[in-house]
């Protein structure tokens, strides 16, 4: 039997994210201040992709296009504000905190796409 790193990583992806669920209602949600990279990573997926749709002249991109840029995009600028943190001040690298910015990434990306569908038609 062949055994493969990855795919145990890859088993252990739906028990994480459930975790991460069930921290929203935590106080530990506040108090680790996911809710900063939470909220401020929707506010910035919702203004990136009204950008997108308005400046680049994408007219209604689907909506995995929209999720893909508001996981991928932001994902990405927390691991890279994570990483620059945990360098440059000391701070402990914190996977999660990237995770809850992520799925700010994705709550953006829904709300914007229902204000896209109820106000700009």
């Amino acid at each position: 039997m062949i055994n493969c790193k990855i795919c145990s990583d890859i088993k252990k992806l739906p028990i994480i994210f459930w975790e991460d669920i069930k921290r929203f209602g935590s106080p530990d949600f506040i108090k680790e201040r996911w809710n900063l990279h939470f909220g401020f990573s929707a506010l910035i997926a919702f203004l990136s992709i009204w950008f997108i749709s308005t400046y680049i002249y994408i007219n209604e991109p689907p909506l995995l296009f929209n999720l893909f840029i508001g996981w991928a995009y932001l994902f990405s600028v927390n691991f890279v504000r994570e990483g620059v943190m945990s360098v440059r001040y000391k701070a402990p690298f914190d996977i999660r905190d990237v995770r809850m910015g992520a799925y700010g990434g994705l709550i953006g990306s829904v709300i914007f796409k229902i204000f896209q569908m109820i106000v700009l038609t």
